[in-house]
């Protein structure tokens, strides 16, 4: 191992490391934020159900009800984050199990925020803002792109910091690869024009 890393041997576990990024740290800003997005998701949530009254066609209601069920899963996995976040950041000592509890807070603030993004656009599309969602639909796989780097760092973490060495191309493989399946799925539906709108088989769902 090069000599550039700093090596700490942790006094309650006794487990020797590479000094790097600490989870416990940044769990405490990441848990305020899922804390402040669940709050926008359970306020939008009550707006649409006021907006939902005031729809005139069965299309606008659906989309509505799209909607409010996303902002809905999106609260509850915001406020789950928050609370897996908040018990990262009282761990006294940086032990693989740490960075396995921000792997999952991770991986539901992601999903909740992909809702979120894809919540908006349906939201934009009912109040007829149609440039601003046609915008936020664009640039949302670009979105969706960077989630599995994001989560899969948590689990990388281990190898690097515990294990004291690099991932290998096997292991990074085997921690991105499944998170980019709903990605290539969703090209590969594209390429080959494959599409299901509930709002345009809205007849379905009667």
């Amino acid at each position: 191992m090069s000599s550039k890393y700093v090596y700490v041997e942790d006094e309650l576990s006794g487990r020797r490391r590479i000094r790097s990024y600490d989870a416990r740290t940044v769990a405490q800003q990441y848990s305020n934020i899922a804390g402040i997005l669940s709050g926008f998701a359970f306020t939008v949530i009550i707006l649409v159900a006021q907006e939902n009254g005031a729809a005139s066609d069965a299309v606008s209601t659906l989309q509505n009800n799209l909607s409010a069920i996303s902002f809905f899963v999106a609260f509850f996995g915001t406020t789950l984050s928050s609370f897996v976040f908040a018990l990262v950041s009282g761990e006294e000592a940086l032990t693989p199990r740490v960075n396995q509890m921000a792997f999952f807070g991770g991986l539901g603030f992601s999903l909740a925020m992909s809702l979120l993004f894809w919540s908006v656009a349906s939201v934009l599309d009912s109040f007829l803002v149609d440039e601003a969602a046609i915008f936020v639909r664009q640039i949302f796989p670009i979105f969706i792109l960077i989630h599995p780097v994001y989560v899969a760092a948590s689990l990388l973490d281990n190898i690097f910091i515990f294990d004291l060495r690099k991932p290998n191309l096997k292991e990074y493989v085997l921690t991105i690869g499944p998170s980019l399946i709903p990605l290539i799925t969703c090209v590969f539906l594209r390429l080959f024009s494959i599409s299901f709108s509930p709002v345009d088989n809205v007849g379905l769902f009667r």
